[in-house]
């Protein structure tokens, strides 16, 4: 533990990093308080740290003494007291939800998501006991992070949108994807989707083997990703928009995903060049030069308007005379 003497020496910067990351020195911190008006005003220069996430940073650190020392009437607390709720549900911090809700929060709901999307279930509780409602977007983020016991809540509690939650298990938990489904979920070609966006082969399977059957729109998010094990079933099970494909895999300079849908057939390339500029993606945007696009106009157009410097410098060296 760093003595007073020594912690009084140390630059302004210093303190705030430590007020941010280093919750064994908060009472340390406290000590030196008559230097907070410094320590703010450092953390509120444009080039540190936003004041917004350095409070909130403390809050979810539990850092009890400093939230209080800095008082609901501070500037970084008085207007974004639902925030810093939000924070203390998301980390269990129970002694701080109590202390914010006194100082006027009412953020319940909101609170309820990120404390569901955390598996913080002693703060789920104490949410819903002060009028928390709004179960099903909790439900989503317990799904998605796979908090079988905050589901299990959030579902005893009402919670009934079992498809959307479906659609956010995005990890191939397939402990996640049965739950929800014998609770009641039915829309399995979003489960496969959200699995081929992962890449999770099993999740994909399974899946399948409810009944999914959308594996085009499935091919074109394991291509965005880069998931060439998931492309590959998916054709073996009848995926066949490989242009579609190419432009979402050209969007995100998915290159490989590229040369294996051009290898399928896929012919598009002006399309695809015209996802690719937009977003900057100067490997594409060179590999389906090299193929034989034949219009760069459009995608002049935008990468400009989506101001996109290396793609539009890029494009201007092309002969358009040529392309």
């Amino acid at each position: 533990m760093l003595k007073y003497t020594a912690i009084m020496t140390l630059p302004t910067t210093v303190l705030c990093d430590i007020l941010s990351r280093c919750s064994e020195y908060a009472p340390v911190l406290k000590a030196t308080c008559h230097k907070w008006n410094e320590i703010v005003s450092e953390l509120e220069k444009t080039n540190r740290v936003h004041p917004v996430l350095s409070i909130g940073n403390i809050v979810k650190r539990g850092h009890i003494d400093l939230v209080k020392f800095i008082g609901k009437d501070h500037p970084l607390v008085k207007h974004r007291i639902n925030f810093l709720l939000v924070c203390a549900a998301e980390a269990g911090c129970i002694e701080l939800m109590h202390l914010i809700k006194t100082w006027g929060s009412k953020n319940y709901n909101i609170a309820m998501e990120y404390a569901a999307e955390c598996g913080q279930v002693e703060a789920m509780r104490l949410l819903k006991e002060w009028g928390a409602t709004d179960h099903n977007w909790a439900l989503a983020r317990a799904a998605a992070n796979g908090y079988i016991e905050a589901m299990t809540l959030l579902n005893e509690w009402g919670a009934t949108d079992y498809n959307y939650a479906l659609s956010r298990v995005s990890n191939g938990n397939l402990e996640v994807m049965k739950l929800l489904k014998q609770w009641g979920a039915t829309n399995y070609d979003i489960a496969l989707a959200g699995a081929a966006m992962s890449g999770c082969v099993d999740a994909m399977n399974l899946a399948k083997s409810w009944g999914a059957t959308d594996y085009n729109w499935s091919l074109c998010l394991a291509a965005k990703r880069g998931w060439l094990k998931a492309m590959e079933l998916l054709t073996e099970w009848g995926a066949y928009t490989y242009d579609c494909a190419l432009s979402f895999a050209a969007e995100f300079d998915q290159i490989d995903a590229m040369i294996l849908l051009k290898k399928w057939g896929a012919t598009d390339y002006d399309r695809a060049l015209l996802h690719a500029s937009g977003c900057g993606c100067v490997n594409a945007m060179e590999l389906l030069k090299k193929w034989g696009v034949t219009k760069c106009d459009k995608a002049l157009n935008r990468a400009t308007e989506r101001r996109q410097p290396e793609a539009v410098k890029l494009l201007l060296t092309w002969d358009t005379n040529k392309v």
